[in-house]
């Protein structure tokens, strides 16, 4: 089975929406930007391998890796993205 990242966005957003009602707020916000983020870096990393043929580790090492990429850039949009996933990140 193929898994699909977009999906942690979608538990993300879950996450956040029912986070109050929960009882335990800060652990789903937190559980949520994780989620949000994972599903950013892989993302960019399958449209880096899918669109431009760019390769990146299978280790630790792509939380730094994707995000340099498009920092790395000079189309301002794609700089955005490597910003945004390093933000996200943090």
């Amino acid at each position: 089975m193929r898994f699909l990242w977009a999906d942690y966005l979608t538990v993300a957003r879950h996450l956040v929406e029912y986070s109050h009602a929960s009882g335990y707020e800060d652990a789903c916000l937190r559980a949520a930007i994780s989620r949000a983020y994972y599903a950013a870096l892989h993302t960019a990393r399958n449209s880096l391998r899918d669109q431009w043929g760019v390769e990146m580790p299978e280790t630790a090492e792509i939380h730094r890796a994707v995000p340099q990429w498009f920092m790395d850039e000079e189309d301002h949009d794609r700089q955005e993205i490597g910003v945004l996933l390093d933000r996200l990140r943090d």
